[in-house]
């Protein structure tokens, strides 16, 4: 499965994450995929879905969600 937002080029991985040892929420392993925190509700189902992503790298570097302030309110982007 993939989260795509052609509009901020976005064509990402997605990856199930669940809990960490310290019992915080996984994160996807690279900074251009997407986690589902597969705990929660599946995309689409009754419930709140979960996607984290990194908005940058170590370095600064633009990640998968770097231009997720560009996407308008509201707009169907499936």
């Amino acid at each position: 499965m993939r989260l795509k937002f052609p509009s901020i080029n976005v064509d990402a991985a997605i990856q199930y994450v669940g809990v960490t040892s310290k019992g915080e929420m996984g994160v996807p392993s690279n900074d251009n995929d997407v986690g589902w925190f597969e705990i929660g509700s599946r995309p689409g189902q009754v419930g709140s879905a979960v996607i984290a992503g990194h908005f940058d790298g170590k370095n600064g570097e633009a990640a998968v969600f770097f231009n997720l302030y560009k996407l308008k309110r509201g707009t169907n982007y499936m």
